[in-house]
């Protein structure tokens, strides 16, 4: 992938009026982005304009807020067609569930209904409307370059906020864990789908799978949070102290913007998360919150085995697991490799014996 620049582009982050979004947009500022968030409150969009304005490396970047409503695939459209401008790089973080918490049989359809839009037709509508547009621009720039010898269009990138949950489904987000898999589905499909429009530098796509953060949004979950649910993710204690264990909003951010520098496609955010590119999505381990140590595979030639957290193959079995990072990690561990997804469960029912990890899984 090529390099992620923010200097003199045009960012739009959806969803940047608060929490993760806003982090990031604050970030970029600081490295001499263009800024445009949107989202749905006017209120929550005028302080954080406020405060990116104040992040800015100089006073000549631009920063505008815009209430649009981001499921509302008309709204999109006019908003891109209003504002005149298209972005370099789209970022989608809007969404969350902190109304529809809940076991199946205990929440409403309109909770579904209000989650499915909040997290997937908040990104895939201005995901949607952004690609016909950049399209239809660089398809024209494209013509002039013929006739002019100009350069070639500037690369487009799209970054999608999926979530750790996207892996494994917990008791409690049955509203919410489908679709961050959607999200996650979106990005493999569109990585593809790129790749009829050009050349695979100039449309990328980037998707993000942040863990358990700290943020408002998160505080009022924990007042309507099942208590299984709690416990099996490691949140069954008071915020004060969650707040030690557990990134904050610009903690992500900073770990996103990194991935994106690093040129990552999928970017995840907790434990040992940055593979070689060679050897993303086939041996290294990606890991939330803990850090994992593969042994040489049962069967297996010595040769196929890999020290420290790399996978040689999908054929290797997690056979240990360590917790050593600085904060208690909770229950559920997530191991990437190409052909399958490897979870570790850690068992914190005994404290005071420390974690045990059970023979993981394998799905997919």
């Amino acid at each position: 992938m090529s390099p992620f620049i923010a200097k003199d582009k045009t960012i739009f982050v959806a969803g940047g009026s608060k929490g993760l979004g806003k982090a990031v947009a604050k970030l970029l500022a600081t490295k001499g982005a263009n800024i445009v968030i949107l989202a749905r409150s006017p209120g929550p969009l005028a302080t954080a304009k406020q405060e990116i304005l104040q992040a800015r490396q100089t006073p000549t970047q631009t920063v505008d807020a815009f209430s649009v409503d981001l499921c509302d695939s008309s709204a999109v459209d006019q908003f891109l067609d209003s504002y005149g401008i298209l972005p370099d790089t789209l970022i989608c973080t809007a969404g969350g569930t902190s109304t529809q918490l809940g076991f199946l049989v205990d929440i409403s359809p309109a909770q579904i209904k209000s989650c499915l839009e909040g997290n997937y037709y908040s990104a895939v509508f201005i995901v949607q409307s952004c690609l016909r547009r950049w399209l239809e621009m660089d398809k024209k720039q494209q013509q002039q370059q013929q006739q002019s010898k100009t350069q070639d269009p500037s690369p487009r990138k799209i970054v999608l906020t999926s979530s750790t949950t996207a892996f494994l489904g917990l008791p409690g987000y049955i509203a919410y864990t489908p679709t961050k898999t959607a999200i996650r589905a979106l990005a493999d499909t569109l990585r593809q789908e790129l790749l009829l429009y050009g050349p695979p530098d100039q449309y990328q796509v980037h998707c993000c799978f942040p863990g358990t953060f700290i943020t408002d949004a998160f505080v009022s979950e924990q007042q309507i949070k099942p208590e299984l649910t709690k416990e099996l993710e490691g949140t069954n204690r008071p915020v004060s102290e969650l707040e030690n264990r557990y990134d904050s909003a610009d903690e992500i951010a900073r770990k996103l913007v990194r991935g994106l520098e690093r040129g990552r496609f999928l970017v995840c955010m907790d434990g040992t998360t940055d593979p070689p590119p060679q050897l993303e999505l086939t041996s290294k381990a990606v890991v939330s919150g803990c850090r994992v140590q593969v042994r040489e595979p049962r069967g297996l030639p010595t040769s196929n085995a890999r020290q420290g957290n790399e996978c040689d193959t999908a054929r290797d079995k997690l056979e240990t697991a360590s917790c050593d990072s600085a904060k208690s990690a909770p229950r559920y561990r997530y191991i990437l490799t190409e052909e399958l997804i490897l979870i570790a469960v850690v068992d914190y029912e005994n404290q005071n014996n420390g974690p045990k990890v059970s023979k993981s899984d394998q799905i997919g």
